[in-house]
């Protein structure tokens, strides 16, 4: 997906080719790809810092939106009141990124996509959302979380 995202030439190993095709269709229709394979390591003083690794920035419409892509195993659902920890990692990201990106993005991330893709040929992608006053409390919680590690754990 990383190649395919940053328009390079790349055809996928056949085995993986039914969860990459079904992403890439859904992912064509951004406006355009802002940042593919973004490294984070954010310090928020007085709190404490985190790092990770964001799958893709994209433009949709208007909004800035950050995508995580997820393979799902043959026979299992996705039902969004149980991607908890997943909202939680993308309103993490979406901090991070609003902050260290801000001069390089047209304005901050609105909305944050989870795109699980599914090995069963045919099946579509199941897109979970965060956006909006969600995304506001998703962000709350990340920063909560992440006081009380450090109080527990120091730094």
């Amino acid at each position: 997906m990383e190649k395919w995202l940053q328009n390079k030439d790349h055809t996928p190993v056949e085995e993986h080719s039914q969860w990459i095709i079904p992403l890439q269709s859904l992912v064509s229709r951004a406006s355009k790809t802002l940042a593919v394979e973004v490294p984070l390591l954010y310090s928020i003083n007085g709190v404490g810092a985190y790092a990770g690794s964001c799958d893709g920035v994209m433009l949709v419409s208007d909004d800035v939106v950050l995508i995580d892509y997820k393979a799902k195993r043959y026979g299992k659902n996705v039902f969004p009141r149980f991607c908890e920890q997943q909202r939680l990692q993308l309103a993490a990201y979406s901090l991070a990124i609003n902050h260290l990106y801000e001069d390089q993005l047209p304005s901050p991330v609105t909305k944050t996509s989870l795109l699980f893709a599914y090995p069963e040929g045919g099946k579509p992608v199941t897109v979970v959302s965060t956006q909006g006053n969600l995304l506001l409390e998703y962000q709350q919680k990340w920063l909560d979380l992440l006081v009380e590690w450090y109080e527990v754990h120091g730094e």
